[in-house]
């Protein structure tokens, strides 16, 4: 779970940082935002860093929704 302030990195180069983030419950995933350069585009894999532990991650260039609401609505 990130907090904010976050490194992101592409290899060993930080390129930005988180501004906010939480757990998506409705798609079943952590989601953070981060300002990053144009260059890490969609489908660029990233890592975040938290609490020393670099954590994998994608840029995605949509929100992370879940449009039929299967999650919320599974029995």
């Amino acid at each position: 779970m990130v907090l904010g302030g976050e490194p992101v990195r592409i290899g060993n180069e930080v390129v930005g940082r988180v501004m906010s983030g939480g757990f998506g419950y409705s798609v079943g995933e952590s989601i953070a935002f981060a300002y990053l350069p144009a260059e890490a585009g969609p489908g660029s894999s990233v890592d975040v860093e938290m609490f020393g532990v670099r954590v994998p991650g994608e840029v995605r260039d949509e929100p992370r929704f879940d449009p039929a609401q299967d999650r919320v609505r599974r029995a």
